[in-house]
């Protein structure tokens, strides 16, 4: 299977090394050109992923850095891992744009978009999914897939590792909500919240003249207090178990 992991910081990287392990074709796509060198050259820069195992994955070819936008062509999974950093108290969206409109250019019927970058309840339908449609020329939930699994990652936690953690997966119907699900590398992945098939999309034969409008939700406003720092010890119990439908 084909790979992109869009964004190869420490949630992106330890997941594009850990899919070219067990067997997949992986591109870690990245706009930072320094970051690809060091990949390239077979430097590790974080916690989870060892110099040993980096090279190993380099070596045989299954895994490549790059920030060329054309190497992209032909992907059947992308997962975007790309940074959302707070201003003023919300999440800075502009990179999952960006990195939407780049993949978008790229995206083939038949393909699974996953967003996995921190963000707002809502995100993947009402930000992600219309750029991608509109990019594209494709129709979410009949051209392509697309899923929203959020990331796990505790950097150096020994009890809780990347393969080793239960992840919650979703999809924008149930055809996208096993697709995500089946294409996670670590085959631990536990179901979240789907639409059955046939509630998402145009009504029945009805015209196709672009994507539809859709209402964007606004982010959650800041609180007005200050919040507590967050802590920095990694988790000492286990991620809890959502159930289907939640």
């Amino acid at each position: 299977m084909h790979i992109v992991v869009a964004g190869q910081g420490y949630v992106g990287l330890p997941l594009a090394v850990r899919a070219a392990e067990v067997g997949h074709r992986v591109i870690g796509y990245d706009v930072d050109a320094h970051r690809v060198q060091q990949l390239a050259a077979g430097h590790f820069y974080v916690e989870d992923v060892t110099a040993e195992r980096l090279r190993a994955v380099l070596d045989c070819g299954d895994d490549s850095a790059t920030t060329d936008p054309s190497a992209l062509a032909g992907f059947d999974i992308v997962v975007i891992t790309v940074r959302t950093p707070l201003r003023d108290g919300l999440p800075d969206l502009t990179y999952i744009e960006t990195c939407a409109r780049t993949l978008g250019e790229h995206l083939r019927p038949g393909a699974t978009v996953v967003l996995e970058s921190t963000t707002y309840p809502g995100c993947t339908e009402e930000l992600l999914v219309p750029i991608l449609e509109k990019a594209s020329g494709l129709w979410a939930g009949e051209d392509f897939l697309a899923g929203f699994s959020p990331e796990r990652i505790a950097p150096g936690n020994k009890r809780w590792s990347f393969d080793g953690t239960p992840k919650v997966v979703s999809g924008i119907d149930l055809p996208a909500h096993r697709r995500t699900g089946c294409g996670r590398p670590d085959q631990k992945a536990l179901p979240g919240p789907c639409r059955a098939p046939g509630t998402r999309g145009k009504p029945a034969g009805s015209p196709r003249s672009g994507p539809r409008p859709v209402r964007r939700r606004q982010p959650p406003a800041a609180s007005s207090s200050t919040p507590e720092p967050a802590s920095a010890a990694p988790p000492s119990v286990p991620p809890t178990r959502i159930a289907s439908g939640t």
